[in-house]
């Protein structure tokens, strides 16, 4: 475009939220992301993958994520699901809840196809 100025910034915080782990590679993946604050001092947050569906059975795994003293939330996606309302299973709302009690925020990630596929 003529006349446009480039614009140029930088930034100084980073945080890392999961965008499809595969299953049971979520303390994989997290172990990945504080490899990458280590060498990054402004990663400063993730969000991680945790299979809540499995209820209280989380709760070790859970744990062990808490120890990364970046981690800010859980994050479930929703829309690899065949089910869309597999996360109306009592064992996915006690994951949930158990999130909740550990003081961490919970995200879902859904398209809007889902959410008519759930009516």
């Amino acid at each position: 475009m003529a006349g446009a100025q480039k614009l140029c910034f930088a930034l100084d915080i980073l945080r890392f939220a999961e965008v499809w782990v595969d299953k049971g590679l979520h303390l994989d993946e997290a172990a990945f992301v504080r490899d990458m604050a280590d060498a990054d001092p402004r990663l400063c947050g993730m969000v991680e993958h945790l299979p809540v569906e499995k209820g209280v059975a989380i709760e070790p795994d859970l744990i062990a994520l808490k120890r990364r003293t970046s981690l800010r939330g859980i994050r479930r996606l929703i829309e690899i699901e065949p089910n869309p309302t597999f996360c109306l299973e009592p064992d996915f709302i006690a994951g949930v809840k158990l999130v909740g009690k550990h003081g961490l925020s919970f995200d879902t990630c859904e398209s809007a196809t889902d959410n008519l596929r759930a009516g």
